[in-house]
């Protein structure tokens, strides 16, 4: 009995010391995670980008934000429906990014931007767990869970997703509505709106959220006003205006519930059986368990904080089409504060209430952060880990050629191109999409002067197009090398 106790006493005070130390040097340990993910996730980005793997997003993205850099703020030309990316949607977020990008031209810097913004939300959640748990070592055990968290690290290596640049705000928002600062819980909601409309739903729910823990006005009349608003002002007046009054072009997705939103809204509320349907498919559930198997299920020891995220879920959940509700594309994003948040409440909630003396103390708590951390680690090295896949990858010897191939294309002049070669070519005023798709209209090929396409890996309607431009009296091949063609409309 005597060695029995003499042993607990030796664990115990072997993890007071080890808590001590953490603690001591959180806040250093902390700012290592935040530079070291940092730069290897922008070193993987990088080198994804070198490999000729990212899409025509990237192209997207850069070229609004190299637009307002130089004057034509917001300014696109891949849509056939407006010129302005506001038309499409409320990302002002580009334009403070265009002002890094003026400093540093290049599209490395948005990788970069992009792995710093993700990175950076480990400090707000270090700080509400810190908040809400009491240790700095818990707080550290779910950034590091966090930053290994799937969601994050394939979304960070998907192009460049102007979702991402919410997140840090979304932390910050919840952890000063815990600490009741009313200011700066406002001005991280500001933040997170610039970046997308839809936003402001989680907004909205934030304030519900706000209301159901009976907090004051300010902290739920504020932002369910502000939800709402920002989505009718954006839905109904600014993307109308700007469009020359299309539909919002994100309905699209939902085909399968109505052609334009009061369709969709009718559908909701009409057919719920059939709703039901799309959303509980096998596929589905494996993309739940996506979400939760990474925090060892700790959220939904906390069901209201998720409903926060209940309006991005929904979104995902309803589209039939399933890069919408994967753990790759980067929809899902939004939904991570809200996990991470049911996590620090789940594991408060379970400290509290636990059958077991044991897990109600210190390093009861330690080893249900440990659960989390451990779970993330092994989560993301499961489904593969995002930066130690492309990190691996070689420069592509095809990036060259094309970029060889592009030189002969005058720099202001306008160009089509392909998914893949769009985004390592220089940024330019007009650029198009070819063959087109949903979003990216095909009529504006007629705007090209030039067409340069990669067609490997091409399907039949990509072959199909690009024969009838080959049979087109206006158009001439220029060069065709290794399935690259370039082609210049004849004038």
């Amino acid at each position: 009995m005597i060695q029995r106790q003499a042993a607990t006493g030796d664990r115990a005070s072997f993890f007071r010391v080890w808590a001590a130390w953490l603690e001591r040097r959180a806040l250093w340990l902390l700012a290592a995670l935040i530079i070291g993910y940092t730069l290897v996730y922008t070193a993987a980005a990088i080198a994804k980008y070198n490999a000729y793997a990212m899409g025509f997003d990237l192209a997207l993205y850069e070229q609004q934000i190299w637009n307002t850099a130089h004057g034509r703020w917001f300014e696109t030309s891949v849509f056939s429906f407006t010129n302005n990316a506001l038309g499409v949607d409320l990302q002002l977020i580009e334009a403070p990014l265009a002002l890094a990008y003026a400093l540093a031209p290049s599209v490395y810097t948005l990788l970069f931007l992009q792995s710093a913004a993700l990175a950076l939300g480990a400090l707000p959640l270090f700080l509400l767990a810190c908040e809400r748990l009491g240790y700095a070592w818990a707080g550290l055990g779910l950034a590091f869970a966090y930053l290994f968290y799937p969601v994050v690290t394939n979304t960070n290596l998907y192009e460049l997703r102007l979702r991402s640049f919410a997140v840090t705000p979304f932390f910050m928002a919840l952890y000063f509505l815990e600490t009741k600062r009313a200011g700066w819980f406002y001005v991280s909601l500001l933040l997170a709106l610039a970046c997308r409309t839809d936003i402001g739903l989680l907004v909205a729910m934030l304030g519900v959220y706000a209301l159901w823990r009976r907090m004051t006005w300010r902290f739920w009349l504020v932002p369910l006003a502000a939800g709402i608003a920002w989505v009718g002002l954006s839905v109904f007046v600014i993307v109308p205006r700007l469009s020359s009054g299309s539909p919002y072009l994100f309905t699209s997705i939902y085909y399968n519930l109505g052609s334009t939103p009061s369709e969709i809204a009718q559908t909701m509320f009409t057919r719920p059986i059939f709703v039901l349907q799309q959303v509980a498919t096998p596929g589905k559930f494996e993309y739940l368990n996506g979400l939760f198997a990474p925090v060892a299920y700790t959220a939904l020891l906390n069901p209201p904080a998720l409903l926060i995220a209940a309006p991005t879920l929904a979104l995902n959940l309803l589209s039939p089409s399933r890069l919408h509700w994967d753990l790759v594309h980067g929809y899902s994003i939004l939904v991570t504060p809200f996990v991470f948040y049911g996590t620090t409440q789940g594991l408060r909630w379970l400290r509290a209430r636990a059958p077991f003396a044991f897990l109600r103390g210190a390093a009861g708590l330690a080893l249900l952060v440990g659960v989390v951390a451990l779970a993330a680690a092994v989560s993301n090295l499961w489904w593969g880990n995002a930066a130690a896949r492309w990190l691996r990858r070689p420069l592509s010897p095809r990036m060259a050629l094309a970029r060889e191939i592009a030189s002969q294309i005058p720099a202001d002049a306008p160009l089509a191109a392909s998914n893949l070669i769009a985004p390592i070519l220089p940024p330019r005023r007009y650029l198009y999409y070819f063959p087109g798709n949903q979003s990216y209209g095909a009529s504006n090929l007629k705007l090209a002067a030039y067409l340069l396409v990669d067609q490997t890996s091409a399907n039949d309607e990509f072959r199909a197009a690009l024969d009838a431009l080959r049979h087109d009296p206006q158009w001439r091949v220029l060069v065709e090398r290794d399935n690259f063609v370039l082609m210049q409309r004849i004038q």
